[in-house]
């Protein structure tokens, strides 16, 4: 997809929360990326 998109000349936007994002989740928190960052890591 990033090759496609570099070849016709589009810059993609790569965003989280497409859809929205959970009631529990607060973006705006000083803690939401250490939080996020944590949620993706590999066991």
């Amino acid at each position: 997809m990033v090759e496609a998109a570099r070849s016709a000349g589009v810059q993609v936007i790569w965003d989280i929360f497409h859809y929205g994002s959970p009631d529990h989740v607060d973006q705006r928190s000083l803690h939401f990326i250490d939080a996020y960052a944590r949620s993706r890591q590999k066991p």
